[in-house]
């Protein structure tokens, strides 16, 4: 079932007063889905809770999942579950596809690498900033308007460096990891 699509009646059915769970997979689309309360397990989409036929698994995880319902309190609260993903159900690639597979590592090698240069400056640029507004305070002679437009300017890039950080990086992380399950199938691995 789509992430958003469950965050949305969670949070229906947390306004009539019964308190709710979510599981995700995909972490940030549940953040931003504004789930009071969610459980993030590593593993692939459609498997939730466990891998098939795997019941002790699936116990195991029901169990943390009712722990973690338990012990969050705070509205918006995400926690990871210990489990992670032990196989991959695919055959290996043919010879035809390994060169879709390249062009995507490579090119997330790139985007990973112009993604953490922009963060960089962005960091570096909001500090700037804020020595620039700093010495602005102090000097009585700068027009309050400068100031303002400073301020404006620097909470603005503190927004979009959280924004580049929680989304942005964490859809660069999420299409890197499929890159090598790509390539673990690609080897005839399984983990």
């Amino acid at each position: 079932m789509c992430h958003q699509s469950v965050g949305l009646v969670h949070g229906q059915i947390e306004k009539s007063g019964i308190p709710c769970l979510s599981t995700t997979v995909i972490p940030f689309v549940t953040h931003y889905s504004l789930v009071s309360r969610s459980a993030y397990i590593r593993f692939p989409q459609g498997a939730p809770v466990g891998e098939p036929h795997e019941h002790d698994q699936q116990r195991q995880i029901m169990a943390a999942l009712l722990d973690a319902f338990e012990t969050i309190e705070e509205p918006g609260t995400m926690v990871e579950l210990p489990f992670r993903w032990r196989r991959v159900e695919a055959e290996p690639l043919d010879s035809s596809k390994c060169e879709g597979y390249q062009v995507t590592t490579e090119g997330m090698e790139e985007v990973r690498s112009a993604y953490l240069n922009l963060l960089e400056t962005c960091e570096s640029y909001h500090a700037r900033l804020e020595e620039v507004i700093e010495r602005a305070d102090q000097d009585e002679q700068i027009p309050w308007a400068y100031t303002r437009v400073l301020r404006r300017d620097a909470k603005r890039t503190a927004e979009l460096i959280e924004v580049m950080e929680d989304m942005v990086g964490d859809r660069i992380t999420v299409t890197s990891r499929r890159s090598f399950l790509v390539q673990l199938a690609w080897e005839g691995k399984k983990i």
